[in-house]
Parts: C-alpha cells; structure tokens; sequence
C-alpha cells in the first residue's frame, strides 16, 4: 500500500493526538516521581539557594527550551516569575494548556534546576491562578477604546468632536 494515499480523518487524528498527549504524561509523571526529594539518595548535593539563583536558572532553562523550538513552554515559564520558599519552588499559570505543558516538563525542569543549584530537595508546586486569567482575557473593540481613553483622554474629545459613533 502506497502511504501517500492513506488519508486520517480529523477525528483520527484528534484521537492519535489524545492518545500521544496521554502517554508523554504518563511518562513525564512517572520521571517526575522518580525525582520526589522524599526519594532522593542522602548523598546527593543540597546546597543552599537563594531565590535570585534560582530565578536565574529558571531563566536560563526558559532560553534553552526556546531555543530548541518548544515555543508554548517557554510563554508558560516566561509569563511569570517563580518564587522560592524554603525549599519548594513556586509558580503561577493561568490556564489548564499551561498546565498540561507544566506537567510535560516538570521532570527536565526539576532535573535541570536541582543539578544547576546542586540542591536536590527543590520541589515545584504549580497553582492555577485565576488573576492571571482574568489579565489575559481577549478584548473587545470597547475595550481597546476604553484603555486608549483612559491612557490619553483627550481621544474621547476627539472622538465627540468628530461626531464619531462607537456602536459595536
């Protein structure tokens, strides 16, 4: 059979693509339990960080992943900073996509941050943020011309003047 004349339906494809998408979770949850620091060999580097360090690591990760073409992820690291406390590293999303992506990356991230920071007892604990949700929402043509006012309102005495209607 000449596979140029296989054709996959939408709906095959979405099915293929669930299924991948399932199974790199399951792998990724699997790498990513294997690295828990309750696990973690006694002999294993845990040097103290400070939150700037790991912020800069956090960064330098960011970079490598755009780099290597993983465009999503790096808008989901990048779209905040994370916080250090104590030993458990914090981080904000704003959707569930961001989450799925979290979730893909935990593993290489944690590898990546605790071989950088040479502290094996780092965690992440990813929380949804609904804040973040709410800035980033689509606006609607009202809205755009209501921040412009209120960034220079003499738009809006320019608009009156000009007799302009603003009906959507």
């Amino acid at each position: 059979m000449n596979r140029s004349n296989v054709r996959i339906s939408e709906q095959e494809t979405y099915r293929l693509n669930e299924s991948l998408m399932k199974k790199r979770l399951e792998a990724a949850k699997g790498k990513e339990e294997s690295l828990r620091p309750t696990d973690i060999d006694e002999d294993l580097p845990t040097e103290p960080v400070t939150e700037e360090e790991m912020v800069d690591a956090w960064k330098l990760f960011s970079e490598a992943v755009n780099t290597s073409g993983r465009r999503s992820l790096f808008a989901t690291l990048s779209s905040e900073e994370p916080r250090l406390e104590g030993l458990m590293i914090k981080f904000k999303i704003a959707n569930v996509v961001q989450e799925k992506d979290m979730e893909l990356a935990r593993g290489e991230l944690m590898e990546f941050l605790r071989t950088r920071l040479q502290n094996f007892s780092l965690d992440l604990t990813v929380e949804l943020n609904a804040q973040i949700s709410s800035k980033m929402r689509l606006l609607t043509e009202r809205d755009k011309y209501d921040q412009m006012v209120e960034k220079n309102p003499v738009l809006e005495e320019l608009r009156k003047r000009l007799d302009l209607d603003l009906r959507q």
